[in-house]
């Protein structure tokens, strides 16, 4: 099936408002469009959605606007969740493009700060600088809710679990570091670079971790059951 083909059947869906469409009589036909051929032309249209892989049906809304993406999506249930993604990268895009652009200073590091990382629920931030310190913020306030020690080199990067429980930073003393976000005690220190570790990043279920550094590697941590 071609996707071309399709378009109109999305415009269809999309300008009628999905639920009391009303199709104005085509003069040039003399020819009244029933509800009930409306209705049934709006369900095979939708079908046909239903059945394109995702990457067609993404391409198909690309030419629409956001009214008629947001119209398309209140079509079906299936619709909804496969154009979600598209729908919030329009959300954020708009957010951005003419919402008005402010920041907050949050001071307290004595040296450069090199990475900043947002906990999953957006109320704390954690950054890493350059006086070997891992600090938490308070994101509504402004101030530093708490400084991690321990690292004896630049903290070149944290990142938080997806679960927001555990912090991760690596540093230039070759470790990296795990956090317990609620006390701020260290978890573990798990060393086997050669080099300053440069950047860290947790799997999306939170059971990876991986880390990359200077030393021309990427490692990849994970927990071993003990037998």
């Amino acid at each position: 099936m071609k996707i071309g083909l399709l378009l109109p059947g999305v415009l269809f869906i999309a300008a009628t408002m999905i639920y009391a469409a009303e199709v104005p009589i085509q003069k040039e036909q003399k020819k009244e469009i029933s509800k009930e051929e409306q209705e049934r032309q709006r369900l095979e249209n939708i079908s046909n959605l239903e059945s394109l892989p995702q990457d067609s049906l993404e391409q198909i809304v690309q030419d629409l606007s956001y009214t008629e993406l947001v119209n398309l999506m209140h079509a079906s249930h299936t619709l909804k969740t496969r154009l979600q993604p598209e729908f919030d990268r329009r959300q954020l895009i708009g957010y951005w493009e003419t919402g008005e652009i402010k920041s907050d200073v949050l001071k307290g590091p004595t040296r450069s700060v090199y990475s900043v990382a947002f906990l999953p629920n957006g109320q704390q931030l954690a950054s890493g600088s350059g006086d070997n310190t891992v600090r938490l913020w308070d994101v509504k306030t402004g101030e530093s809710i708490r400084e991690l020690k321990g690292h004896t080199g630049f903290v070149n990067s944290v990142a938080f679990s997806p679960n927001g429980r555990q912090l991760a930073s690596g540093s230039s003393d070759k470790a990296v570091r795990l956090w317990d976000v609620k006390t701020g005690e260290l978890i573990k220190e798990l060393k086997g670079h050669a080099g300053p570790v440069m950047s860290v990043a947790y799997s999306p279920n939170g059971r990876q971790l991986t880390s990359s550094s200077s030393d021309k590697a990427v490692r990849i941590w994970y927990a071993v059951p003990k037998k």
